[in-house]
């Protein structure tokens, strides 16, 4: 299933997935960051959720950062975040997983 579309961010979930929604079902992403709006292809589509891969960032948060490395997703799937924001973002995601 390739289908395109236009998402807003609204959460990164661990292990680092980018969570949106579109028309009421949860579509995962392999990058973005909350309140940025993505451009994302479809790539598995399950009963109550989606899996997707970002094409382009359309509106870009003040927190993205260039990554250190091109291989970031491999070793740090954090590393395109500013570092404050980064902590802010894995205390939250702790709590949700207490």
């Amino acid at each position: 299933m390739n289908k395109n579309l236009i998402l807003k961010i609204e959460d990164i979930v661990y292990p680092g997935k980018s969570l949106g929604r579109h028309q009421g079902k949860v579509i995962f992403t392999d990058t973005g960051l909350p309140q940025e709006l993505v451009e994302i292809n479809i790539t598995q589509t399950k009963k109550f959720y989606s899996q997707a891969k970002t094409l382009k960032i359309i509106e870009t948060s003040p927190h993205r950062i260039t990554p250190q490395c091109d291989h970031y997703k491999i070793c740090s799937l954090y590393q395109y975040i500013d570092y404050p924001f980064q902590l802010e973002l894995k205390k939250t995601q702790l709590e949700n997983m207490f």
